[in-house]
């Protein structure tokens, strides 16, 4: 059973239209992530989800309980919706000490109550012994913990976070993804997670939403999303190394021919030949050494950029054409050198130079 089901929602701004109508389902349990550049309309999702926005038009429903429809008008607030926010700004109270921040939804219950449950919420969280300090003495990330214990405490079903890491430096943020991550397996709650870092969704998320002007560009696993784009957006949004592409010809025959380079045929599946193509390559996906069945292809090291545990090179093809290489830090190339990689077929990428969708045949 779903535990949050979006039917043809849609919002619009008088005549601007924020988001088109999609259809979602988050299951139970899942760690659902919402993924793209700024203004794709995956924070609005994310608010009408809690209430803070009233769609345009479709049917919403959480825990199985409709929220909104569009044709009835109905619409329940977000203090009926049994959801927990947390926003990228903490909005903490700075006069109250962590305790009474995180204990302030828990006002009418038994002091005892809620002194166990304060306490067990910090120690998952891991604050534990800073129940008296104010947020004015606490970091930045001791004050994201704070903010996600507040929610947290109350024990809600669903927690919605809207860009909760942003304001965090990197290693902090790499922290917090790990302590997220481990809160999810250890609690089982619905979380549904809106970021901008496309890392932060590969890394964290059962389930992600690539969307892009308001649409879905990809759902999937983090994994199928990564490996197989649905589209050169998706292909060059995912990936914290640019995406290769090199233009190309595809046979009758499954034949690829680009400018300075011919694979044999079969190399992609010969339905839908005949025609232009963007071949897609992950720089992972170069290798300096061949296996049996491994694509050649020339080229001529243009630059070596060290990055600690691995080197990024960048190698131009015979036609012209770039392509960023990730090589292990074992391995050693140099600028002006001439340098022959190999590729695996199978992990090739097509896509349609028109529309940018990846092919079917390929």
């Amino acid at each position: 059973m779903s535990t949050i089901t979006l039917t043809g929602i849609e919002k619009r701004f008088g005549h601007d239209v924020a988001v088109h109508p999609i259809d979602l389902a988050v299951e139970r349990g899942e760690f659902f992530t919402l993924v793209g550049p700024s203004g794709c309309g995956k924070t609005t999702i994310l608010r009408m989800i809690a209430g803070l926005e009233r769609p345009s038009s479709g049917i919403l429903e959480v825990n199985g309980r409709e929220m909104f429809n569009g044709r009835t008008q109905r619409f329940v607030g977000p203090e009926k919706r049994d959801l927990a926010l947390v926003f990228q700004h903490y909005a903490l109270w700075p006069h109250m000490t962590v305790f009474q921040n995180v204990a302030f939804g828990l006002a009418g219950r038994p002091k005892a109550e809620i002194k166990e449950r304060v306490g067990r919420t910090l120690e998952i969280v891991k604050i534990g012994g800073l129940e008296h300090r104010f947020p004015g003495e606490l970091s930045g990330g001791q004050q994201q913990r704070v903010a996600l214990a507040r929610e947290l405490v109350t024990e809600p079903p669903v927690l919605l976070m809207d860009e909760p890491l942003s304001n965090l430096d990197a290693k902090l943020r790499i922290d917090m993804r790990a302590e997220l991550k481990n809160l999810h397996r250890e609690t089982g709650m619905t979380i549904v997670y809106v970021t901008h870092d496309q890392i932060e969704a590969l890394t964290m998320a059962t389930t992600m939403v690539v969307m892009r002007e308001g649409k879905i560009a990809q759902i999937g696993s983090p994994e199928a999303v990564y490996s197989r784009p649905a589209s050169l957006f998706v292909a060059e949004f995912v990936g914290n190394l640019p995406f290769n592409r090199l233009e190309a010809r595809l046979g009758a025959d499954g034949s690829v021919t680009g400018r300075g380079f011919t694979w044999p045929a079969n190399t992609f599946s010969p339905n839908g030949g005949g025609r232009d193509v963007v071949i897609g390559i992950r720089p992972e996906a170069l290798r300096l050494q061949g296996s049996t069945g491994a694509l050649p292809l020339e080229t001529r090291i243009v630059s070596v950029l060290p990055a600690g545990s691995y080197t990024v090179a960048q190698a131009e093809v015979a036609g012209g054409e770039r392509l960023y290489v990730q090589v292990s830090d074992d391995a050693t190339v140099e600028a002006d050198g001439a340098l022959t990689l190999y590729i695996d077929p199978n992990r090739l990428l097509a896509y349609d130079p028109a529309t940018g969708d990846a092919l079917a045949s390929a």
